[in-house]
């Protein structure tokens, strides 16, 4: 499941690429041609040996891309308007947003760049009913298991479908939220 975490600090991702292939895969280098000998035997010629593919993935199956940190993916924080839907909220202008996984929550960044160790105020608007019930999160920091419950946020706030929230996490890093509401999940 992908997920579209908020970043808390920014982090460097470095791909090495595989020495002597090209982008198809194949070998750019070429086996040696044969040389004449005056052997009394003379040696087969040398081809080159065709890129194999491994046993495990079947030869029409599209290259496959090297997997990518969430935190560094393009547009995890947004500058632009918010979604439509949420104008029954009246998000501030101006301010940046980061989307849930599935499109069913916004947050809105009242403390941009968010920071570890303190209070981050995050507006979180939602697009299905709350019906009265509490936005339950989780924070998980990428990459590990390491990951704790934050304090329920009731849902006594409006206009609209909105949780006004403070979001701290310990240390610095990528950290996943995982929101619930009224049988309602999305991550961020």
């Amino acid at each position: 499941m992908r997920r579209y975490p908020v970043a808390l600090s920014m982090a460097a991702l470095s791909l090495i690429p595989l020495a002597g292939c090209t982008a198809d895969g194949t070998s750019s280098k070429t086996a040696p041609s044969a040389v004449s000998s005056s052997s009394p035997t003379p040696s087969p010629p040398t081809t080159p040996i065709p890129a194999t593919t491994p046993t495990t993935t079947p030869a029409t199956a599209p290259p496959t891309t090297p997997p990518t940190d969430p935190c560094m993916a393009a547009g995890t924080v947004n500058s632009t308007p918010p979604p439509a839907w949420t104008a029954a909220a009246r998000p501030p202008a101006g301010m940046r947003w980061v989307a849930g996984e599935h499109g069913l929550v916004v947050g809105m960044l009242f403390a941009d760049p968010l920071k570890s160790a303190q209070d981050n105020k995050i507006l979180w608007i939602v697009k299905l009913p709350r019906d009265g019930a509490p936005l339950q999160m989780r924070a998980t920091l990428f990459g590990t298991r390491d990951s704790f419950a934050l304090t329920p946020v009731p849902p006594d706030s409006g206009p609209g479908e909105i949780y006004p929230s403070m979001v701290p996490v310990p240390t610095p890093g990528c950290w996943i939220l995982t929101m619930a509401w009224n049988g309602h999940q999305d991550s961020v």
